[in-house]
């Protein structure tokens, strides 16, 4: 069956399968449909029309999820924000998108600062708890095309204020599909989902890619070593996309017998040292897979093999001027390793005209010690 929309990716689903776990709560699928039509229901009871503009600010949970695929439904383009970011910040997303209702995790005062910018109306704010439609109202259906914008993703810019870039749902399913299955996810996988969802990383892989083949979802709020290692012994996890930082934890502090259930291990956000890549196949027996992408231009575009070293694969790094790229290679790597993951080229193992990743997109990157057990992530 051909998956256009969002909501296609979860419809047929078993309804009494686990889609998330998260503290202890297990939302099932026929539940999140539930969930995901009802605030559908409430955002159009509260004027929101196709092409309105919807806010997104929230910590991990599946609230955050099901209220991105409500706008999806509804017709709205979502604006998912980093939560991390301070009132002057977020006012000027509401002010660039024209944004209409701002869906967050607990009350923000944005009044001053929007104030600032010139806007006199904040756009309206509810919580996730408040989004229960009024008595007697369903959702009606409405008519979007798949190849309309569905969500604006606001990367930081090296210059200037943050771009806002613009993503439709059949390109957030096409992505969510090659990846999905590139990965070889399938419907038995309990994942972890550690990085921030308003991400595209996250979204596409952890979210998206485990909804589309009805797995369930382990979600932990923010990264912390102790807490992520509990829920792997707990439920069994046995699949997960990271970053190079929680990789080194693992490397650390992991004994290799807790980890060797796992089906893959894939890594993205940041470029995977090569010494990491070797201790961790060292110590646990696999190799880390490592994607590439772009928000601008969805989130992954390819990923290096587990047989073949991310290094003969990825960027090795970046100048400042753009279309100047340095390429790694290696004679060992298969044609199709390479040519796989070269998100802009004009043809088959051709390398890309200009840089699409020098400029205005800087990556969202967290930092971390080797002491350290949680993550910070800096926008």
């Amino acid at each position: 069956m051909e998956h256009l929309y969002l909501n296609d990716i979860v419809k047929d689903h078993p309804a009494e399968k686990a889609a998330f776990i998260f503290k202890d709560q297990v939302t099932t699928y026929g539940q999140f449909r539930q969930n995901v039509e009802a605030k559908a229901a409430f955002l159009q009871s509260r004027g929101i029309r196709e092409g309105d503009r919807v806010g997104l600010i929230s910590k991990n949970c599946p609230q955050f999820v099901e209220t991105y695929f409500a706008c999806a439904l509804a017709g709205a383009i979502v604006v998912p924000i980093n939560f991390q970011l301070v009132a002057a910040e977020i006012a000027y997303i509401c002010q660039d998108t024209g944004m209409k209702v701002l869906i967050a995790q607990k009350p923000i005062e944005l009044a001053d600062a929007l104030a600032e910018l010139g806007v006199e109306k904040s756009p309206e704010q509810f919580t996730f708890e408040e989004m229960v439609p009024p008595a007697g109202t369903s959702f009606h259906a409405v008519n979007r095309k798949p190849e309309e914008a569905v969500a604006i993703i606001y990367t930081s810019g090296t210059t200037g204020r943050p771009k806002g870039a613009v993503l439709s749902q059949s390109g957030i399913v096409a992505n969510t599909i090659g990846i999905s299955k590139r990965v070889n996810m399938h419907e038995e996988d309990i994942s972890l989902c550690v990085l921030p969802m308003y991400h595209c990383f996250a979204w596409v892989t952890s979210v998206c890619g485990n909804l589309y083949f009805g797995a369930t979802i382990v979600v932990q709020e923010t990264f912390h070593y102790g807490d992520a290692m509990k829920l792997i012994h707990k439920y069994h996890i046995n699949a997960m996309y990271g970053v190079p930082t929680m990789f080194q934890l693992f490397v650390n502090s992991a004994d290799p017998a807790e980890l060797a259930h796992f089906r893959y291990f894939v890594s993205g956000g940041a470029a995977l040292p090569r010494v990491l890549y070797d201790e961790f196949a060292k110590k646990f027996g696999q190799h880390v897979q490592e994607g590439y992408g772009l928000s601008a231009r969805r989130a992954n575009r390819g990923r290096a093999p587990s047989a073949c070293p991310s290094s003969t694969w990825r960027y090795r790094s970046r100048t400042k001027r753009a279309g100047k790229c340095s390429w790694a290679k290696s004679a060992n790597c298969a044609p199709r390793a390479r040519t796989s993951c070269w998100a802009t080229g004009t043809g088959p193992r051709k390398r890309p005209t200009r840089c699409a990743a020098a400029g205005s997109i800087r990556k969202i990157w967290p930092t971390v010690t080797k002491t350290d057990t949680s993550i910070s992530w800096t926008a």
